[in-house]
């Protein structure tokens, strides 16, 4: 484990990984990850228990999530067209302070549309498991259908760093249209499980005092693959 990692709220977790495979050319290791469960959301901030112990708090935690609901909402409808990436951290933030499930039916959509597939993933299930029976019927199955249709063309990406403190650009390059940029943060063990858009990729890992480190694969549905960044200190 590397030390001086950084956490951050929008990465899955990691997964043991297995079967080491031979050097890249661009100096990083490719492996094969392990078959592992979807990553699971972090529970929210709100819960009965911190409301009655901190009353003014939890209200100030529900003013900002219906807040931030708000904001959500006015994103998706945006006179140039519904904004899933302005939309996305809103409806997330919302849920994580409220614990309400309609933000986070917000978020899981978002998610999906912004290519965010592994928190779309374990967004929609956990909607399924609790909203089950109390949905309408026609809701129930749209979500379904999007989960399937998630799973089913999702790539299960771990990746991981000898470096500390390192950051993820990754930047799908479609055959027609603009690229999709998306970032994370390696997680407190150096490593992070996402779910990935299938296509190719430009991944690039940055970290203090290192020289940027570029793994281009080409991702294909239903794949598990881990790449491992060892970066090297930027020359003077």
């Amino acid at each position: 484990m590397c030390a001086g990692c950084s956490a951050s709220t929008d990465h899955a977790d990691g997964v043991p990984l297995v079967q080491i495979e031979p050097r890249s050319d661009d100096g990083g290791r490719d492996r094969v990850a392990s078959p592992s469960p979807p990553p699971k959301l972090p529970p929210p901030c709100g819960n009965a228990a911190f409301v009655a112990a901190n009353p003014t708090k939890s209200q100030r935690w529900m003013q900002e999530a219906k807040l931030q609901m708000r904001t959500g909402v006015m994103a998706l409808m945006d006179s140039q067209g519904a904004n899933y990436t302005k939309a996305f951290p809103a409806f997330k933030s919302s849920y994580e302070l409220s614990g309400k499930l309609n933000p986070l039916q917000n978020a899981a959509l978002s998610a999906m549309k912004t290519e965010r597939y592994g928190w779309a993933i374990a967004a929609y299930e956990l909607l399924l498991e609790r909203q089950r029976g109390k949905l309408e019927r026609v809701m129930m199955q749209q979500m379904e259908r999007d989960l399937r249709a998630l799973k089913s063309s999702v790539v299960w990406v771990t990746l991981s760093s000898t470096t500390g403190s390192t950051k993820i650009v990754d930047r799908r390059i479609p055959r027609r249209g603009p690229a999709v940029e998306l970032r994370y943060i390696l997680g407190d063990d150096c490593k992070t499980l996402i779910g990935m858009h299938p296509g190719h990729h430009e991944i690039t890992a940055h970290a203090p005092n290192k020289t940027p480190q570029v793994w281009r694969p080409e991702l294909r549905s239903g794949q598990r693959v881990s790449h491992e960044f060892e970066l090297a200190r930027a020359e003077p």
